[in-house]
């Protein structure tokens, strides 16, 4: 298979695969493809549009996936104006991969290192971090709860290191200037929830 190519409108779609032997090399491009158009997804719940590329080398019975996509203009639902990328690698079991997400009101940045079996388990060393450094809580109620007055900023942070059969994980939030309907809290009261920080660990 080489120089397939098909386009509708903006919609490209590029391919490319060699067998030679037991080595396979195999290229896939997309570059705005309607997410709400492909096989299996609930339009009406998401959409936006994707580009990037996917490739597939070395031994057809276990190659090394290497995937770098972004999403523009993306939607779940009620939240809109998304953007997202995601680049990984697969190989010998094993996933590498960082992604990052944001709109007007939230961004999320993580990364994980992790095996890729079934039944998780087992001694292979796993390490996963997510991050949020902002998320507004007014725009979040703007789009999941409109009838709910909400107002204030959260941070928060997550990581897991260890293995899946004996986990370490750390997390820790932070909140500050809280309000929820015409009530606004002022951490100089003493219970008040003005101003949040919490920490928990597992291991």
């Amino acid at each position: 298979l080489a120089g397939l190519k098909l386009r509708a409108g903006p919609q490209t779609i590029t391919a490319d695969a060699v067998l030679a032997g037991s080595q396979l090399d195999a290229r896939l491009g997309v570059s705005d493809v309607r997410f709400a158009q492909l096989p299996g997804v609930r339009a009406r719940s998401v959409g936006g549009l994707i580009s990037g590329n996917v490739t597939v080398s070395g031994a057809a019975r276990a190659p090394t996936v290497r995937a770098a996509l972004q999403l523009s203009r993306g939607r779940v639902d009620a939240v809109r104006g998304v953007s997202a990328s995601i680049s990984g690698r697969y190989s010998e079991g094993r996933v590498d991969a960082r992604v990052r997400a944001e709109n007007g009101w939230a961004t999320l940045d993580a990364s994980l290192d992790v095996p890729i079996s079934w039944p998780p388990g087992g001694g292979a060393p796993v390490r996963v971090t997510a991050t949020v450094p902002r998320l507004e809580l007014g725009g979040l109620a703007a789009a999941l709860a409109p009838r709910r007055a909400l107002a204030g900023e959260i941070t928060a942070h997550l990581r897991m290191t260890g293995s899946f059969a004996a986990p370490e994980i750390e997390t820790s939030l932070s909140a500050r200037r809280l309000a929820i309907g015409a009530r606004r809290f002022s951490s100089r009261a003493p219970s008040a929830v003005g101003a949040l920080d919490a920490t928990a660990r597992y291991s």
